[in-house]
């Protein structure tokens, strides 16, 4: 038997499993796959995202391992500004976390193989897998919406259709590359367009990455056409932006992820715990998906885990501290109301307005 049992091993699990084996905490993590599938998730680190990897001792597991962005340029309403992105650092997210499951091995055991069910209890905790029984007692769970986990505990997913957002990531290649004197171009509609929000340009070591922020449904004829034509589309939602890089061409394929907002409800449950965006769903718009992941962490295992094991037992009471944490829950909201802000920054001045009635009622009476 293990103190933890972590399911999943995504950028959340693998932050909480590196800070609780750096404790002499025994840990399992139970994952589907030897190697994270490639995707497009978080390319950038933040300042406080790198605040807490430091605090991990995972700053240098990311990859690539280069240096941050630095200067970073702003256009908007046909206007040039220059700001140092101080720690700020584009990085490959499946690549940064497959170098995270590299570190963990002799860390703590990984069993690759499917969770099919919880049994949970106020002193133990069983994972029930294809591989046989795991006990524990902990179990967080990180592994990408399970609901088939979270169902049976009493655990359901309160989704609001409203909040959704479509992100898309490609490459270019600048004809003339010493025309990109900076490491990050942000370009932001002087006003909003078919719910396009902005793009940003930036450098993942050697490569130009973009990525196109929108509130597009995932049922418009417009995505087809992003994934079809960037090129063409980005000339007509950014046309001031040769003027600044030079012509370009797109050399890769269209990536797009689509969200909606969702968060857990009836978690208070012996045992088991939920992080990062199993637990709140978050708009890739806000660039708050780390910080989410690495403070759920960072106050999970670094302040509650290490006091609950002092103690007999595993009680409800005990995980609602966890949820009830005044830091975890500033940046839960946080991350809600800049998805709320980007949303209805296309409805005007009544959108904007309607949006601020929304929240407040929304967080009165718990209906988030």
């Amino acid at each position: 038997m293990t103190d933890v049992t972590i399911i999943g091993s995504g950028f959340a699990g693998c932050c909480a499993a590196l800070v609780l084996s750096s404790k002499g905490i025994s840990t399992r993590i139970i994952e589907r796959t030897e190697r994270y599938p490639d995707a497009f998730r978080a390319e950038k680190i933040e300042p406080d995202q790198a605040d807490n990897l430091r605090k991990f001792g995972m700053l240098d597991f990311r990859v690539p391992l280069a240096g941050p962005l630095g200067k970073t340029m702003n256009y908007r309403n046909g206007q040039l500004s220059e700001f140092d992105t101080v720690e700020q650092y584009g990085m490959h997210y499946t690549d940064t976390v497959n170098s995270f499951r590299d570190k963990l091995e002799g860390r703590c055991e990984t069993v690759v193989t499917r969770a099919t069910e919880i049994v949970n209890s106020d002193d133990r905790q069983i994972v029930k897998t294809n591989a046989g029984d795991f006990e524990s007692r902990i179990v967080i769970i990180a592994a990408g919406g399970k609901d088939n986990l979270l169902t049976p505990l009493g655990i359901s997913r309160r989704t609001h259709t409203s909040l959704t957002s479509l992100s898309f990531a490609f490459h270019i290649e600048p004809e003339d590359i010493s025309r990109v004197d900076f490491s990050g171009f942000n370009y932001f509609l002087s006003e909003p367009v078919d719910d396009i929000d902005y793009v940003t340009i930036f450098r993942i070591g050697d490569i130009i990455r973009v990525n196109l922020f929108s509130q597009i449904p995932i049922k418009s004829p417009l995505l087809r056409e992003l994934k079809a034509t960037p090129q063409a589309l980005m000339q007509k939602y950014f046309p001031d932006l040769e003027q600044h890089i030079g012509s370009y061409r797109v050399t890769t394929k269209v990536q797009s992820f689509p969200t909606t907002f969702y968060r857990l409800t009836g978690t208070d449950v012996p045992g088991v715990v939920v992080i990062g965006d199993d637990y709140q769903s978050v708009s890739p718009t806000t660039g708050t998906g780390i910080s989410k992941c690495t403070t759920d962490a960072d106050r999970l295992c670094n302040h509650y885990i290490p006091q609950w094991l002092a103690t007999p037992g595993m009680s409800a009471s005990k995980i609602t501290e966890y949820y009830h944490d005044d830091v975890k829950r500033k940046v839960d909201a946080n991350s809600l109301e800049l998805w709320i802000s980007y949303r209805d920054h296309h409805g005007g001045f009544w959108g904007n307005k309607l949006s601020s009635l929304e929240l407040r009622f929304n967080n009165l009476f718990d209906r988030w």
